[in-house]
């Protein structure tokens, strides 16, 4: 049986299709089968692949023009021996792939985007995302009986590498895809220097340099002048490098994948559409901390965030391993399947609510916050309900919120309610006078939190305080329009804070910020 795996690379799509292809015919390979790669154009050497791997081009004039004239050469180089296509190329859909099953047993599609009609027997889709196979699109699958393997288990990643004895000196390593520009990592170290010089020079780069990179000269000057910057050309295996670093800073996309599998903390940035992936499907493979594209336009923050995760790194390496375990076997389990004739199940991962017993309605709980719950506490600030009443009533950015968070020190703690967050709510700690001064805020979630909730909650925290505390004042403050947080404050024993403590009025508005459209007050312990 032979193979045929219709699939391109360019300097704007980069690497990643080629690369995870070749995987795929290395395992096809030692099946025992042949296997054939055709792209538009080829040139030799351009990466060192399996010598049993034929790789072919399609135009040796011209260009892609559409899928009709792309399938009609397809079709001229593969009719002789006709078997099974493996399709991964975002131009190729139902129209191609209805022409090529006319010729050949079998369509295989590898997809990332899930926008596309395709006419196939599988299709394959390894985006984090769809660990949960319910948020998968199934509409746009026309063939009948097609079967569908979804998500990290079925990433083509290599399971080889080459491990380095440890060292002491931190490791950080800069990717920027298989066609990225190496001239924003080349101004980002530089920023770096200026943000925390002898940090800097503690730290070990390595920046990856792939054969569609542009850019390469800003690197190449910088390392002649940093003796601790490292330039790691023609690597064909990643994974020889991320196995072997603390830190990733990369554009996310199948990397995030292969650095969830290496175990390596990272600090993702999604620079297109095939790349985006929702903030809990990112978490489960253990990436929890990922920024979109517009991030890229502030190297001052960015270069602070990445000194301020290298001083923080052990809390940033706990939360690394994750609940789903990416692993190398996805080649295996996708070439077992295409030669099965049985139909994969999909299985629908979504949670039912109404599986909930109904003696646990009410059931709540508190834990101390986490960095796990890092992206969840922002968002729950970020909803209009809980800016309505605040000073800042701007959504804060998550580059912004993941400064500020392994920068503070502050006491959170988040309200569970049958094992959903509703509220999170913080004590920050000051002094006035050489008396000890706390304030609490809590935020709110969109569903599925009462009053009682909020003062069950409240009136735990001030148990707590007054444990950990022996004296001191805690203030409380409410915008006047807020019905809710003026009322409950008084319920919990506050009291406003009379004129005869204007100084301490004072002391408090600027601490926090405060307009004369607050009410301040206060209660002592």
């Amino acid at each position: 049986m032979h193979f045929h795996i219709r699939t391109n690379f360019n300097d704007k799509i980069g690497l990643g299709h080629l690369s995870r292809t070749s995987r795929l015919a290395n395992k096809i390979i030692e099946k025992g089968f042949e296997c054939s790669i055709y792209v538009d154009k080829y040139e030799k050497n351009f990466l060192n692949f399996n010598k049993k791997i034929k790789i072919f081009s399609l135009y040796q004039k011209g260009r892609f023009i559409n899928e009709s004239k792309d399938s009609h050469l397809f079709i001229q180089k593969t009719w002789s021996s006709p078997g099974i296509v493996i399709a991964d190329d975002y131009r190729l859909t139902k129209i191609w792939e209805r022409k090529i099953l006319k010729f050949h047993t079998k369509i295989i599609v590898l997809e990332d985007l899930n926008t596309s009609q395709h006419y196939a027997d599988i299709i394959i889709n390894s985006n984090p995302t769809f660990i949960d196979s319910s948020k998968y699109n199934y509409n746009f699958s026309l063939k009948k009986n097609c079967s569908f393997l979804l998500g990290p288990k079925y990433s083509l990643i290599n399971s080889q590498f080459k491990k380095q004895p440890k060292t002491k000196n931190f490791k950080l390593v800069f990717y920027n895809g298989g066609s990225g520009d190496l001239t924003y990592i080349e101004k980002l170290i530089r920023q770096i220097v200026k943000e925390n010089k002898n940090l800097f020079f503690k730290t070990q780069f390595k920046v990856i340099i792939s054969p569609l990179s542009k850019g390469k000269k800003k690197i190449i000057t910088l390392k002649k002048k940093y003796k601790n910057i490292n330039i790691i050309e023609n690597e064909t295996n990643i994974n020889n490098v991320l196995i072997n670093s603390s830190l990733l800073v990369s554009s996310s996309g199948m990397i995030s994948l292969e650095a969830s599998y290496c175990k390596i903390p990272s600090l993702l940035f999604q620079v297109s559409k095939n790349q985006f992936v929702d903030r809990i499907s990112m978490e489960k493979i253990g990436h929890y901390l990922v920024l979109r594209k517009e991030a890229l336009a502030n190297k001052k923050k960015i270069a602070k965030l990445i000194t301020l995760l290298i001083l923080n790194y052990h809390r940033l390496k706990k939360i690394t391993f994750s609940h789903f375990s990416v692993d190398a076997k996805g080649a295996d389990r996708i070439i077992k399947q295409i030669l099965s004739n049985n139909r994969k199940i999909v299985k629908n991962n979504s949670n039912n609510s109404n599986e909930i017993k109904t003696n646990q309605q009410n059931e709540r709980k508190i834990e101390k916050v986490n960095d796990k719950n890092i992206n969840a506490y922002l968002e729950m600030r970020n909803l209009k309900k809980n800016r309505q009443y605040i000073k800042n009533k701007k959504k804060i950015s998550f580059l912004d919120h993941y400064i500020w968070w392994f920068s503070s020190k502050r006491n959170s703690f988040i309200l569970k309610k049958n094992k959903k967050p509703v509220m999170f709510f913080y004590n920050d700690k000051t002094s006035f006078k050489n008396s000890k001064i706390v304030w609490t805020g809590w935020n709110a979630s969109e569903s599925g939190l009462s009053g009682l909730d909020v003062l069950w909650a409240l009136k735990r925290n001030i148990n707590w305080l007054k444990k950990k505390y022996k004296k001191f004042y805690l203030i409380g403050t409410a915008h006047k329009d807020n019905l809710f947080a003026n009322s409950h404050t008084k319920f919990l024993g506050y009291k406003l804070i009379g004129k005869d403590n204007l100084s301490l009025i004072k002391f408090i508005k600027i601490k926090l910020k405060l307009s004369n459209k607050f009410n301040i007050y206060i209660t002592k312990f």
